[in-house]
């Protein structure tokens, strides 16, 4: 690598992940995606099916059903993306560096991007929306009002949050139709073309959606630490059993985090090189497109990766409190199964000691011992 290449690189924690040398390690990363969203799919099935069996004997309300919708929603598009995703990994690994002349973006490229950021935004924001329906459904109105106060306002703020990364997504670019126009490189307009322009690429609506979605997995996440004020827990498994869901919940927070910062470390990248100013000749040399392309790809997986962890492990950390139930219902069947099986094993060794010792009839015939056999079936019927 040139010195010039090293100037490239980012430093600290982005240092080898962002590369100019090598593309990523493309099928590692999607099964990487593949096993993630398969545990999701898994996780969700066994929570309605679980929920099934407790509802079994009560009418769902209508937080419980904008629940279900809105989970079973943002893994729809989770799976769907995935799809898109595993196609075009699949895709980068026929690449070849150094290529002559290389074609610009298409505007189906443009257009798959550009709504891509809308299933970002709404993905997460239906997994908040999922959050918010589980708090409304286990705080009562009677007991916590407090509460339910400050879950109306965090509402009210990820209502409004929604709506905002909506419109600046759609209407950042004017007109809307730059979002997927094809490549112009030059930095003077050509005539009879359209300059291409989106809102993933532009610092201010990604620093408005990073806030915004930090500040309202904030808020999501104080609704708990205000409710175990007004409700104690059981035993140290249940608090155990809080601290993992609450720390899953922290890492979906975190990934965001690290998402950001990896897209300021891109920009960096293309700031420091300067290639915003290049005209079209400059940017169809082998190497300078060779290390961009290269950059791309690496920060654009990262990016992938990042969003990956982010909302499985928030679906997961919605999910879990209801197979915490699925393995409370094992357990305790295991236990019954247990004293159950203790029982009838006492019970056969006192009929046997008594049949051996004369207890019933002091005889112990099997002759005499058939009316008190029959008596304890037709009890063992009516139990059961």
């Amino acid at each position: 690598m040139t010195s010039h290449q090293h100037q490239l690189v980012p430093r600290g924690i982005f240092k080898n992940i962002i590369s100019v040398e090598k593309p990523p390690h493309y099928n590692n990363w999607i099964a990487f995606d593949i096993i993630c969203v398969s545990i999701i799919v898994i996780v969700l099935t066994l929570r309605f099916v679980e929920q099934r069996k407790i509802e079994a004997a009560a009418k769902a309300g209508i937080t419980n059903t904008i629940g279900n919708v809105s989970i079973t929603l943002a893994t729809v598009i989770i799976v769907i993306w995935t799809g898109f995703s595993t196609k075009q990994r699949i895709q980068y690994r026929k690449w070849k560096g150094g290529a002559k002349d290389a074609p610009n973006w298409t505007s189906e490229a443009h257009m798959l991007y550009f709504f891509a950021g809308f299933m970002y935004i709404m993905t997460l924001w239906l997994i908040k929306a999922a959050f918010l329906s589980m708090y409304f459904r286990i705080v009562p109105f009677h007991i916590s009002l407090n509460i339910r106060r400050v879950i109306y306002i965090i509402t009210f703020y990820v209502g409004f949050t929604f709506v905002l990364n909506f419109c600046i997504h759609l209407f950042w670019c004017h007109p809307v139709s730059a979002n997927w126009a094809a490549d112009n490189p030059t930095s003077t307009p050509i005539p009879g073309t359209q300059r291409h322009c989106t809102a993933l690429l532009d610092i201010v609506p990604i620093a408005i959606l990073f806030f915004t979605n930090i500040t309202t997995d904030l808020g999501l996440l104080s609704i708990p630490l205000l409710i175990l004020r007004s409700f104690t827990l059981r035993g140290s498994r249940e608090k155990y059993a809080f601290i993992f869901v609450y720390l899953i919940g922290l890492l979906s927070l975190l990934s965001a985090m690290f998402r950001f910062f990896s897209i300021i470390a891109g920009f960096k990248i293309a700031t420091d090189k300067g290639w915003g100013t290049f005209d079209e000749q400059v940017v169809k040399q082998s190497r300078i497109y060779t290390e961009k392309a290269l950059i791309s790809q690496n920060v654009d997986n990262l990016l992938k990766n990042w969003a990956t962890i982010e909302y499985c492990s928030a679906i997961l950390a919605f999910c879990l409190p209801s197979l915490r139930n699925l393995l409370k219902v094992k357990r305790d069947c295991e236990e019954e199964a247990q004293v159950r099986g203790l029982a009838e094993y006492e019970s056969e060794q006192v009929l046997e000691e008594g049949v051996q010792h004369g207890l019933y009839g002091k005889i112990g015939s099997a002759e005499q011992l058939e009316p008190f056999q029959g008596e304890e079936e037709e009890k063992e019927g009516k139990r059961e």
